[in-house]
């Protein structure tokens, strides 16, 4: 057999792959941490019918998820790219937020559906095939964790620049406001065409996948469901993405109407990002050192400790215990973002083996539906919970009652939660030694369809199956 081998990706065409996201990042952490509490405090929605409109969301999302990744891979099989879908996407997901940060002075619930669920589809159509198209990148199992680190990068680089910019002197207040809101996506507009047509020039396409037939809906379902190692890492992300919804769903409302932190938050908010930066390096930097597995399972462990703390901060105390705490969650979580990305990337390539079909798209995209959906759903369910205990966003002064279930939601069933997810992981069964058996099958593969192509003739487009021996 021929010796295994391809041209690794270049760190400046990693770079070029991940920008897109600085952009995507930047709208999406305002809508997934502040939306709500911004809804409810300045424009008068009541958390009850934001909590409902949150989970019909991820009721959509189970619909546009699967057949986002669905379409994804059956236009990649036919081009090569999933570009046009990250263009489409960025450019979708701009004009959805600049309607959903500017809404009309009396605001209804049903302006705010519409455009809360149109905001999620842009960022589905954008996200989903940019996941498949990193670990198409990389083969080597190594390789994975440093794209999808630069990835992360970029992720909490878009967040640094968008907890700066209340901090900028054009604004008269220091905190997150609808006017920031509005200048923040005009910003945006302004570099999301120069940034993809970077992406675009400088990025390729990735290892090219074999041209399949059309196959039914039931045979795409039965490539997920019958993937083995697939269930066992989205069954413990599931509790791990519906701690962070949780968390994230309360963390504004603790701190802005709670600890009374709330001109406070950019900085500390800043400062995580800044934490989370630092997050996405660390598996960069010891790609070959750590296993993912093990990686992963520290990473959990902290985030468990972490939101225990949070639970413990009373008003009165330095808003920088909540900036250290909030940042050692944001660490954690770039970690996360960069180990089960990859983890999963390797899982897909076990799915490509077993099932002879590139489904990267269609794997990634049951990932990223648990997501939005645990991340939505677990905020539903924090807004609701410390509602069932009468917390009231818009009061001054807060009840014995209502302050035990905001602590308790915010902290301990989080932590919980990521504890249990612990049992889970441990069972991940791809590992680096198994990846690389994996990779010599699909190459050996490769090279079958190669001799029969000479053989016939035929047109057929080379699998995702040339692996790097590390």
């Amino acid at each position: 057999m021929d010796k295994m081998h391809t041209k690794n990706i270049t760190l400046k065409q990693g770079l070029a792959y991940s920008l897109p996201i600085v952009v995507t990042s930047f709208l999406f952490f305002p809508v997934q941490m502040l939306l709500t509490g911004l809804y409810a405090k300045h424009f008068g929605l009541a958390l009850t019918t934001i909590a409902s409109i949150v989970f019909a969301a991820r009721l959509f999302d189970a619909m546009t998820d699967p057949l986002i990744g669905y379409f994804s891979d059956r236009h990649r099989s036919h081009t090569g790219s999933r570009k046009p879908w990250i263009v489409i996407g960025s450019i979708l997901l701009v004009v959805c937020s600049y309607f959903l940060w500017t809404p009309p002075a009396n605001v209804s619930a049903g302006y705010f559906m519409i455009w809360y669920f149109a905001f999620y589809l842009a960022w589905t159509v954008v996200d989903i095939p940019h996941l498949a198209w990193g670990g198409e990148l990389a083969p080597c199992t190594h390789e994975k964790t440093r794209v999808y680190s630069l990835r992360a990068f970029c992720w909490f680089a878009g967040s640094v620049f968008f907890f700066a910019a209340p901090l900028l002197p054009i604004f008269l207040d220091s905190g997150f406001t609808p006017e920031t809101m509005k200048w923040s996506v005009l910003a945006s507009a302004l570099v999301v065409v120069p940034v993809l047509a970077y992406c675009v020039k400088a990025t390729p396409n990735g290892l090219a996948s074999q041209k399949y037939k059309k196959q039914s809906f039931r045979m795409v379902f039965n490539a997920v469901i019958g993937n083995k190692p697939l269930m066992i890492l989205l069954a413990g992300y599931f509790l791990i993405s519906f701690s962070y919804g949780i968390y994230i769903g309360l963390s504004f409302i603790f701190a802005d109407v709670y600890l009374g932190i709330g001109d406070k938050l950019p900085l500390a908010y800043l400062i995580s990002s800044l934490c989370g930066l630092v997050g996405a390096w660390v598996p960069y930097r010891f790609a070959q050192g750590i296993t993912k597995i093990a990686g992963y399972s520290w990473a959990v462990m902290l985030t468990a400790v972490t939101f225990a703390a949070v639970a413990f901060i009373e008003p009165g105390m330095s808003w920088i215990y909540f900036a250290i705490l909030t940042g050692s969650v944001f660490f954690s979580n770039s970690v996360l973002q960069v180990l089960v990305p990859s983890l999963l990337s390797d899982i897909a390539d076990y799915g490509s083996w077993k099932f002879g079909v590139d489904r990267s798209a269609m794997y990634f995209s049951s990932y990223l539906f648990l997501q939005k959906t645990n991340v939505g759903i677990g905020g539903a369910f924090a807004l609701a919970f410390v509602g069932l205990y009468g917390f009231d966003a818009t009061a001054i002064t807060h009840s014995d009652t209502s302050v035990l279930g905001l602590r308790i939601a915010i902290g301990l069933i989080p932590a919980l939660l990521m504890i249990i997810s612990l049992v889970f992981i441990a069972k991940i069964p791809i590992n680096t030694r198994r990846h690389k058996v994996i990779q010599k099958r699909l190459f050996q593969r490769a090279q079958r369809i190669e001799k029969n192509r000479l053989k016939t003739g035929s047109t057929i487009i080379r699998p995702n199956a040339q692996p790097i021996v590390d």
